[in-house]
């Protein structure tokens, strides 16, 4: 079975797994009762192309919310990595900021820089990534489908994985 077929399945019982009885809580945006800071991950497949393939990928990231009333809880900020494991290596760094306009909805922009491997050297560039997510909550931790653009001035790529995240 594909590794797309795999992280498509994944989603599908991720969504049918988590009980939204679990999601739900007192606040309006953002139930977990922490500090507003994230680690977290997304591992999927990414599309790099018809020239280039592809392969697996994992973003992961470190965020904090801006504050925890009004809009600033439903903003955050941070650093963020992703790496793509194909025969020409890929890896960004870059700083995202995301909203979260409705619980469980995750939008960011990560202007950044990537580097790619090309015909045996490094070339850096910069990259502007796009990601969506839908998060169950589940205590500290968040698991649901993700999905990633990235662009360049010359190249862009897809991705689409399970992201979780732990809160603290």
């Amino acid at each position: 079975m594909g590794i797309i077929r795999v992280l498509a399945l994944m989603n599908l019982l991720a969504c049918f797994a988590v009980n939204p009885a679990l999601a739900e809580s007192d606040h309006s945006q953002h139930s977990h009762d922490t500090s507003g800071f994230e680690l977290g991950m997304s591992l999927g497949q990414v599309d790099l192309g018809e020239e280039e393939g592809a392969g697996p990928g994992l973003h992961v990231h470190l965020g904090r919310r801006l504050g925890h009333h009004g809009i600033a809880e439903m903003v955050s900020i941070g650093v963020g990595g992703e790496w793509i494991f194909t025969e020409e290596k890929h890896y960004s760094l870059m700083l995202p900021v995301s909203i979260h306009p409705r619980r469980g909805l995750a939008l960011a922009v990560a202007p950044g820089f990537l580097w790619a491997e090309h015909e045996g050297h490094m070339e850096r560039e910069y990259s502007t990534h796009l990601e969506a997510a839908y998060l169950f909550e589940l205590g500290q931790f968040d698991l649901g489908p993700a999905f990633g653009y990235s662009k360049t001035a010359d190249e862009d790529h897809t991705m689409i994985g399970v992201h979780l995240g732990w809160h603290w």
